[in-house]
């Protein structure tokens, strides 16, 4: 595994990413009301890259696949992860 910062030809990989793991695996534990509203089929990417770039993103892929991400605020504050 190989931890980088976000370059923004992330996004959509990233975005993929999230909306199928809330999807897939947070099912579990929320409604299906509560994971559309916490990953919508439509997100906006340039919200995303707005979002991921105002933050200390790391990125952390594996062959050549993100297989996970974090965000860190500049007060310490930690994001999606």
């Amino acid at each position: 595994m190989r931890l980088r910062i976000y370059e923004i030809a992330d996004t959509e990989e990233i975005m993929k990413l999230f909306y199928d793991t809330i999807h897939e695996v947070n099912i579990h534990d929320y409604t299906q009301e509560q994971v559309d509203a916490w990953a919508p089929a439509n997100m906006n990417i340039d919200v995303w890259i707005k979002g991921l770039g105002s933050k200390f993103t790391y990125v952390a892929e594996e062959n050549g696949k993100i297989i996970g991400f974090g965000e860190l605020e500049a007060n310490g504050h930690i994001d999606r992860f």
